[in-house]
This record gives structure tokens, sequence and C-alpha cells, in this order.
């Protein structure tokens, strides 16, 4: 079957220019990058290198706190290490389950947090601990490991923040 030989000159006129797509093209990029916050424009690119310093910052507090778990479990080895792997397990569940996006791994840290509290507690008071020398500096450890996985929870909601801002509104 052969086309209409007009049809050629047809769809060139009906079809803009390549140029003139692109250009369309970047001006409704360029529209969508500024978002208005408080009276004041910002450019969307500034809102998502904050997010992403954020996410970078959570990410490497959440990285330290799993490499210091695991280093720590493999140095002390005194029969409660399973439990502290499982506090690591259960921060990539909650990141893969989240699609590692900056609210979902806030949340996921947050609980993980809470899970490591528990644990501690619940190590420092049992009965076994209280026999063992350096149950008190071990009830401290757990403190700082809580709050190193706080830090992340709370520079992933800042990069949760920041992404929300620089969305674009509908």
């Amino acid at each position: 079957m052969m086309a209409h030989p007009r049809a050629h000159q047809f769809l060139r006129f009906s079809l803009p220019p390549a140029q003139d797509a692109h250009a369309a093209h970047a001006k409704s990029c360029q529209d969508q990058d500024y978002v208005h916050t408080g009276g004041k424009q910002m450019t969307g690119s500034s809102e998502r290198a904050g997010a992403s310093r954020a996410y970078g910052g959570g990410l490497a507090v959440a990285l330290l706190a799993s490499f210091l778990t695991v280093w720590t479990t493999l140095v002390r080895d005194d029969g409660t290490g399973m439990s502290f792997f499982l506090l690591i397990m259960a921060a990539v569940v909650g990141g893969f389950s989240a699609w590692f996006r900056a609210a979902g791994m806030a949340r996921t840290m947050l609980g993980v947090a809470v899970m490591q509290a528990l644990l501690g507690i619940a190590i420092a008071t049992a009965p076994s601990t209280a026999t063992m020398p350096g149950g008190v500096f071990k009830a401290l450890l757990f403190g700082i490991f809580t709050a190193l996985w706080l830090m992340s929870a709370i520079l992933f909601r800042a990069a949760a923040k920041a992404d929300r801002m620089a969305a674009p509104r509908p």
C-alpha cells in the first residue's frame, strides 16, 4: 500500500519543529522549578539539594549505626548478637518497604530506634546482666546507638520535609 503523495507535506506542516517543541518543554520545566514558599520564590533545585544533603546524612548515620552495631556485636560476642543483627535487618526491610523514600525511611529509623531502646532495656534489666561486669556501660552504649538511629530519623524527616516543599503544587 502506498501513502498518498501529499501525506508527507501534511505531516510536515502539522507537526511543530523539534526546536519549538524543545523550547516549549524547557519553558514548562522552568515554570515547574519555581516553588512559592512564604511570600518569596525559591528554586526547586535548591530545595532538592537540601533534601539530598539531609537524605545523605541520614543514610550515612544509619550506615554508621549499622557498622558499629556489627562491629560491637562481633567484638563483644556475649550471646546477644542475633537480636542486634535483627535490628539491622529491620532497618533494611523497612527501607525496602518504604522504597527508600525519605518519609518512609524516617518512620523506619524511628521504629528501629524504639526497638534499640527496648532491646537495651531488656538486656540491661536481665538477671544475667546484673552479674556481668560493665552492665552500666552497656546501658550507656545502648543509649548511644538509640541516639544514632534517632539522628538518622531526624535527618530523613528533614529530607522528606524539603521534598514536600520542592514538589510542584497543582
